[in-house]
């Protein structure tokens, strides 16, 4: 099923999007409420990833820039920060879905990025970030973490009452969370 959805995102990808960023090189949404608004990672040329959501209402963005160099600390953090435990599928059902993905121009920081995440997960570093089809494993497993901690970051939110729900608020807390424990 991984090999046939991989096949057909590549072909999917080499039809040309004017609204696509030309830094993009990978495009994941994850979907574990059922709202209208987005949340979204992006991997991006210079070795940036990008949690992205959007809140269709009020048509606003929250983005959190995470570089090669801090891509670490930050899944760490996220990992560490959010109380695990299983997911109740009647609480949450989580899916994501590849919108795009393309890794035939990468350059230095961003194999640097994918290196940092395949050591972040002990898997084996990519030497030459050739091999795109290990880089969507390694996508897959960093939008299954993702996901979970941005689960645990709704189940925190809604049991603490700290703010309002949903892919916006979560990030925009969880954003205000990294900055001030990592970033300062």
């Amino acid at each position: 099923m991984i090999l046939k959805n991989y096949f057909k995102l590549i072909k999917e990808s080499k039809k040309n999007n004017p609204y696509r960023s030309p830094l993009e090189l990978c495009s994941i949404q994850l979907d574990y409420l059922s709202l209208q608004d987005t949340f979204f990672i992006k991997i991006l040329r210079g070795g940036v990833m990008e949690l992205h959501a959007h809140r269709k209402d009020e048509r606003d963005d929250v983005i959190v820039s995470v570089s090669y160099e801090k891509i670490i600390p930050v899944l760490i953090f996220m990992k560490s920060h959010y109380q695990i435990s299983k997911i109740k599928k009647k609480d949450f059902s989580p899916h994501y879905y590849f919108f795009y993905e393309n890794f035939s121009n990468i350059d230095a920081e961003t194999r640097q990025l994918f290196k940092n995440i395949a050591r972040f997960f002990k898997m084996p570093s990519p030497l030459f970030c050739t091999n795109k089809f290990y880089l969507h494993i390694l996508c897959r497993h960093l939008a299954k973490n993702i996901m979970h901690s941005m689960i645990m970051q709704e189940r925190y939110i809604t049991e603490h009452k700290k703010s309002l729900g949903g892919y916006y608020w979560s990030l925009n807390e969880l954003k205000k969370l990294v900055e001030s424990e990592l970033f300062n």
